[in-house]
């Protein structure tokens, strides 16, 4: 973001004069101005000299020493944070979008619905020809869900999309407008309402969590994360294909999209502002929580398979995943494969062998098929030991969270290595006919080879993520022995306590996020302790 320089010296700005001098700055809007805006390209330490003369020719210089620390309005490829709607006149609100004479956009993200939804309550909204809306949103209540649909000048409010938001799940929502129609998505199932939409000029403003001018009535409520708006109709494959991950992942070149125009992850620590993650749209709250998120996102890689549709293996290019379809029924269909580079929000077991996740997606007609022959997922940490029974393979629907995975899928049948890589093979008793989250776990604990040392106490169950870290860090805690509060503490390789934080719990499982937009690079030991429980993890921050 761009930062202000002021001049609050003792001056007579009568013919006063200023002139800046800021070397490293990318962008400044005048070095001869009172005020100028800057703009640093990374985290670092920038110095800014000023020199000031009054209308005598007197002059005066000083140095001021910057220390960008933190970089909130970067893209994340974490998990993060979420925000959460819980009542009346609550949303989410950009008052700068500018899209001229447009019918060719998308707006999508994730929900998680509170309960049974207001009807017609607003779930993305934007102003259009400045006294019109444009909206997706739900309708009319059954006794189990709610079914979505839309508003919009030139369409049909009541247009019944056959969709329907169940509560307490999360959901991937998209609306696709087109000139020729809007479509709605839900979890990558496309419902169209064919009608000629006029161009509109989109703006200013933008809102989630509620409908513009009814936001005393129609709220949404519920949990909400990864917004992004498209200044093009995606279609069905480009909507799949990105469901699950981060947008603009610096890791992978192929998911940069230039027609990305606004982009909310919900991370920051100040509860009160939203930074748009692509240009200048910063979102204000009303009424809104920070939580922590536990949606089925991450930073990673997905790969499509289309028309499945007999035996066979299927390499999922990218992803590490190999499926084996056995004879007999089979998808008759595409299915996405998507490789989360985060650990899920819930670990299955004690003993994860990389802070990773699997979240299959089928589209065929067949969601239930043949048992598979096998799975196998590669390019896994090369771990030890190196028996293929100690490890086990967990599964759960592919948009579930919480303590869901349940008991042991399956047991691996087979582990080889290829130098500092490990491949695991499931195949007899798999028992997999539909799919699902997939995550493996050891039977013991098991570390990489090349990775820093963790020390564990299986009393209490943590995972301590990302490693290394940047802006946040997070805590997932199993409160397996209901204490009140955890207290969290880091310390430098001298001993040095560099933060302690105190956090209230309750019983179960708990995600904290903590900022480290303050701590200089280096590595670190982060201390965790519940009661009589404890956990110890190194730590690099970067």
């Amino acid at each position: 973001d761009t930062f202000l320089l002021d001049d609050f010296s003792a001056l007579n700005h009568t013919n006063a004069t200023w002139s800046w001098n800021i070397p490293s700055a990318i962008y400044v809007s005048n070095l001869n101005i009172r005020n100028p805006k800057v703009l640093f390209g990374a985290q670092g330490t920038y110095t800014a000299t000023l020199t000031i003369s009054n209308a005598l020719g007197q002059t005066s210089s000083k140095a001021l020493q910057l220390n960008i620390v933190g970089n909130e309005c970067g893209v994340d490829t974490i998990t993060g944070g979420a925000i959460e709607f819980t009542n009346q006149n609550t949303f989410g609100v950009a008052d700068n979008l500018n899209i001229a004479n447009t019918n060719n956009f998308t707006i999508m993200g994730w929900v998680k619905a509170t309960g049974l939804q207001q009807e017609f309550g607003g779930i993305f909204s934007v102003t259009a020809n400045t006294t019109e809306r444009i909206c997706l949103n739900v309708q009319w209540q059954n006794a189990d869900s709610v079914e979505l649909g839309y508003h919009h000048p030139d369409g049909q409010w009541w247009w019944p999309s056959g969709l329907f938001l169940v509560p307490n799940v999360w959901t991937h929502l998209a609306m696709v407008v087109t000139p020729t129609g809007i479509s709605i998505y839900k979890n990558g199932i496309k419902s169209t309402h064919a009608f000629t939409v006029t161009p509109k000029t989109l703006g200013p403003q933008f809102m989630v969590g509620n409908m513009q001018g009814w936001e005393y009535g129609r709220a949404f409520k519920g949990k909400m994360d990864e917004v992004a708006m498209y200044n093009y109709a995606l279609n069905t494959n480009e909507v799949r294909d990105m469901m699950h991950l981060t947008k603009q992942n610096p890791n992978y070149a192929q998911q940069q999209n230039s027609n990305l125009i606004a982009y909310y992850q919900f991370n920051e620590i100040n509860s009160n502002k939203v930074y748009d993650k692509i240009g200048g749209k910063h979102m204000g709250l009303q009424g809104v929580n920070k939580v922590a998120s536990s949606a089925p996102i991450g930073g990673g890689i997905s790969y499509r398979i289309n028309g499945i549709n007999a035996a066979g293996v299927n390499n999922f290019v990218g992803t590490g995943v190999q499926i084996n379809f056995a004879n007999g029924i089979n998808p008759n269909g595409d299915v996405v494969v998507s490789a989360l580079n985060v650990p899920p929000d819930v670990a299955a077991s004690n003993f994860a062998i990389e802070k990773k996740y699997y979240i299959v997606n089928n589209f065929g007609a067949n969601k239930n098929f043949a048992t598979l022959t096998d799975i196998t997922f590669n390019n896994l940490p090369n771990v030890i030991p190196t028996t293929a029974s100690n490890y086990e393979l967990y599964k759960r629907s592919s948009n579930a969270d919480g303590n869901t995975w349940g008991s042991v899928q399956d047991v691996a049948d087979n582990f080889t290595t290829n130098g500092t890589n490990a491949t695991l093979t499931f195949s007899t008793n798999n028992n997999i006919s539909s799919f699902s989250q997939f995550a493996i776990y050891g039977k013991t604990l098991s570390a990489p080879l090349n990775a820093p040392q963790i020390i564990k106490d299986n009393m209490l169950q943590c995972l301590v993520y990302p490693n290394p870290a940047s802006s946040n860090l997070f805590v997932n805690l199993n409160n397996s022995k209901n204490a009140n509060y955890c207290t969290v503490n880091c310390i430098d390789m001298n001993g040095k306590l560099i933060f302690s934080k105190t956090i209230n719990l309750h019983s179960g499982n708990n995600k904290i996020m903590l900022p480290l937009q303050n701590i200089a690079t280096g590595n670190y030991v982060i201390k965790v302790q519940a009661g009589l429980q404890h956990y110890t993890q190194n730590l690099s921050i970067n």
